[in-house]
């Protein structure tokens, strides 16, 4: 994530633009459509969703890490847009996209919750990926942060991972606590 955002740096990328004429090509103009979960609402609810389940499951510890992993993840985004500088439009700035950063947060913390399993990760990978693709495809986001938010959110989440503990991943994978 370090070595792209050094890369890239303040402006368009061969990759970006590579991104945005295939983009054009295959979804149209603007394909607001795949931003839909991306709303802020739609997240917050998968967040307390994730919490929720993991309180009334008594795992005190995974609800405190699945509500302050994409708070925290967010947080660095920030600080990592002001580190890396790369203007988008007026004051915005770009590199890492914390859209994807957040989607990517929340959902991982709701797959933690729930269980890992194939339909869940394919699940929450989707619904993560599509809206973060659409901020590029919409011309919100150059495509290389939205890399680079993948890169930063995947490194969090296995942070949180850590956090949370072997049990919590344990029987997130089904397998038998270490009690």
């Amino acid at each position: 994530m370090i070595v792209l955002g050094l890369v890239v740096g303040h402006g368009n990328s061969a990759l970006d633009e590579w991104f945005f004429g295939a983009s054009y090509a295959v979804l149209g103009g603007h394909p607001t459509w795949m931003l839909a979960l991306n709303r802020v609402w739609f997240l917050v609810s998968l967040l307390v969703l994730a919490v929720g389940i993991a309180l009334w499951r008594r795992q005190w510890r995974l609800a405190a890490v699945a509500g302050l992993c994409p708070v925290i993840s967010i947080a660095g985004s920030r600080t990592l847009k002001v580190l890396f500088g790369r203007p988008w439009s007026d004051d915005a700035l770009a590199y890492p996209s914390g859209h994807t950063t957040v989607a990517i947060t929340v959902l991982a913390m709701l797959v933690l919750v729930i269980g890992i399993r194939v339909w869940t990760v394919a699940v929450g990978s989707i619904a993560a990926l599509v809206p973060s693709i659409g901020m590029a495809s919409n011309h919100f986001h150059y495509f290389t942060d939205i890399i680079g938010g993948v890169l930063y959110a995947t490194s969090m989440v296995c942070l949180a991972l850590l956090a949370a503990g072997p049990d919590a991943l344990a029987r997130s994978l089904g397998r038998p606590r270490s009690d």
